[in-house]
């Protein structure tokens, strides 16, 4: 076995491919690849190959059969390489135009390919066994899990990211606890999409008291008040016939009912604070002291920034500008309700202006907010405006519109100041760019 760098041309294809019945042309092999609809798949695959080139990370395995060279590991990978650099080979697939456009793309023209040499299959087949025979105890291919995968592509916000940073703050939180501690890594395994799913409803997080911030949990009950509450979730969720499956929380009104079940029979009322703090591990203080001069120990506080920080609307009326001014002068600590309520009216009567003042149709509150989305950034390629993007995507993100809403309208729906903050900074941007429609 060695490594050859080899011709495209002199390569060809396997004609006893596991993958299809066995062929004895060019030709056969590439109409064989695309059957039983593998041909979405062959073209996705030429369209990454055109892109950003062969993956460094998997060398083909070429058998030497006299004075041929065949394929035997990565008939995919040069079955598009060829069809790139002949698009025709595709035409009786149907696919001869876009790889037509595809041969345009820089990257598309492979001529020499670094190949790994066997001199017969028998030698080849171990390691294609462990390319295709699973994971095999770990000698194979282990592919990532649900968590695994999120933490690498790091999609923020997602229902993934938030059950993550759900179970990495309930771990810190009881690190003594082996019976939280090993139903958590059950739920890690295999129940994270259905765990992200629940909190990733804001109905369920306020009744549970919990914000999830960008980089911690923060709660309005103490560890040990919380506790009996997260070890029901994670036990409902947890073991081979979990008493709660991802069908079971489906629906909002799933969830809902789910969650007052829960908090009627472990969490006790009295023991809500009226503010959230960090949650922090089992038995610790909640908040740090310093000392005052003269003063004794007070805890230490910080000077937030004001709703709206630098968003001065002067084009879309003399009230929208006047409430915007008050949001920022208003105490988020003491007045959260009033400062949703206000962020909401905000939210409406400025989209409404400027569908007035542009004669646009108004409708939903939502769908206004995305007509004015659309309009600042046809293209979707401004980052300040994703979060709203985000909130119009998924009804259950806090930046949701339907969230704003229900501030107003659902009784359940208690506002923090945390809350409160992250939706005012990541519509800054969006009430900014208003100005700029009218």
């Amino acid at each position: 076995m060695r490594i050859q760098e080899l011709d495209v041309v002199d390569i060809k294809l396997d004609g006893q491919n596991p993958r299809h019945e066995p062929t004895t042309s060019l030709r056969e092999a590439v109409a064989a690849l695309f059957a039983d609809g593998e041909g979405p798949k062959m073209v996705r695959l030429a369209e990454d190959i055109a892109e950003n080139g062969l993956s460094p990370a998997e060398i083909p395995v070429i058998l030497k059969d006299g004075g041929s060279f065949v394929v035997v590991e990565g008939n995919r990978r040069l079955a598009a390489v060829k069809l790139l650099a002949n698009p025709s080979l595709a035409r009786e697939v149907g696919c001869e135009l876009r790889f037509k456009e595809l041969a345009k793309k820089p990257k598309a023209h492979i001529e020499k390919v670094q190949c790994v040499i066997v001199g017969s299959r028998e030698e080849a087949r171990h390691w294609l066994e462990l390319r295709h025979g699973g994971e095999l105890d770990g000698a194979g291919v282990v592919r990532w899990d649900t968590e695994q995968a999120q933490r690498f592509h790091g999609r923020r916000g997602n229902q993934a990211d938030k059950a993550i940073r759900f179970v990495d703050a309930i771990e810190e939180a009881y690190p003594d606890n082996e019976g939280i501690q090993r139903l958590l890594l059950d739920v890690r395994r295999s129940r994270l999409t259905t765990l992200g799913r629940l909190v990733s409803d804001p109905y369920v997080r306020r009744r549970l008291g919990i914000t999830l911030d960008a980089d911690r949990v923060r709660a309005r009950y103490s560890s040990e008040d919380l506790q009996p509450a997260i070890e029901r979730i994670l036990s409902d969720l947890s073991g081979s016939k979990p008493r709660v499956s991802v069908t079971g929380l489906k629906t909002k009104d799933q969830r809902q009912t789910y969650i007052e079940d829960l908090v009627k029979k472990v969490l006790s009322g009295a023991a809500r604070s009226a503010d959230d703090h960090p949650l922090s591990p089992a038995g610790a203080k909640t908040a740090k002291k310093r000392k005052v001069s003269g003063q004794g120990t007070k805890p230490e506080t910080l000077m937030p920034a004001p709703l709206f920080q630098g968003v001065a609307l002067t084009k879309l009326g003399g009230r929208v500008s006047a409430i915007v001014a008050e949001l920022q002068t208003l105490d988020l600590e003491a007045y959260p309700n009033a400062a949703a309520v206000l962020i909401r009216v905000v939210l409406e009567l400025a989209v409404t202006e400027v569908h007035q003042q542009k004669g646009w149709k108004e409708g939903k509150l939502r769908d206004m907010v995305k007509k004015c989305v659309q309009a600042m950034d046809p293209g979707s390629v401004d980052s300040r405006l994703q979060p709203v993007r985000t909130g119009l995507a998924d009804g259950t993100s806090l930046l949701a519109v339907r969230t704003i809403h229900a501030y107003l309208h659902n009784v359940h729906f208690n506002p923090t100041p945390t809350e409160l903050r992250t939706i005012a900074s990541n519509y800054a941007a969006f009430l900014a760019g208003l100005e700029n429609l009218v």
